[in-house]
């Protein structure tokens, strides 16, 4: 069923290289959506592994718990 469903998808909505795309690779760095708990614990595991990291959250103080 699921599979059935991408396929339609890809079929619909077929995959096609804009103009600006040179085939080379870019890194970007890790977007971690919520700095609650989980999200704040994620990326400081990512950061100590050496992966560039940005906390996007809609507070600007500590959460009052996970919702994860």
């Amino acid at each position: 069923m699921v599979a059935q469903r991408y396929r339609t998808a890809s079929t619909l909505y077929p995959y096609s290289r804009s103009e600006d795309q040179d085939g080379s690779v870019q890194r970007h760095p890790v977007v971690v959506v919520g700095g609650g708990p989980v999200g704040l614990g994620f990326a400081l595991d990512l950061g100590q592994r050496g992966t560039p990291v940005l906390v996007l959250d809609d507070h600007e103080g500590p959460g009052l718990g996970s919702k994860a």
